[in-house]
């Protein structure tokens, strides 16, 4: 079954609040979150596992495609100390010409509502902006 948000109509399916859990419960690294042809449903579209990195995950953003996507970052602060933070990235790539531009950006934050835990997000425009080390300084 579908949790269904009204305000938009976009629903999240259980398989992408399963990938989100995992990544969560850190079980996972990244979920990457595609919709379906509909416009409807939020779908996944690839994850990684706890052996993935960042760079994995940035090579698994497809170029000319929007997606939205989860990161489980480790954060190294300069006392020493580590956290683990969920970044939320809303990726739009400038280079997409397809319709749906608006529906990404406006069904962000229906679906972050719906993923607890989600610690910041992020707009990328292409690959470029999906970057690690400037995920990270958003912490420190």
């Amino acid at each position: 079954t579908n949790k269904i948000n009204m305000e938009l109509g976009v629903a999240i399916s259980e398989e992408a609040y399963t990938a989100f859990s995992k990544v969560n419960k850190k079980h996972g690294k990244w979920v990457i979150f595609k919709s379906d042809s509909n416009n409807e449903t939020v779908l996944v579209d690839s994850e990684g596992g706890l052996d993935s990195n960042f760079d994995e995950f940035r090579d698994a953003l497809p170029d000319h495609e929007p997606r939205w996507a989860v990161f489980d970052l480790k954060i190294e602060k300069p006392d020493g100390s580590t956290a683990q933070k969920i970044v939320f990235y809303s990726y739009i790539p400038d280079s997409y010409t397809g319709t749906n531009k608006l529906f990404f950006s406006a069904s962000k934050e229906t679906i972050m509502k719906n993923f607890e835990g989600i610690a910041r997000s992020i707009q990328a425009n292409d690959k470029d902006d999906v970057n690690e080390k400037e995920a990270i300084e958003l912490f420190l």
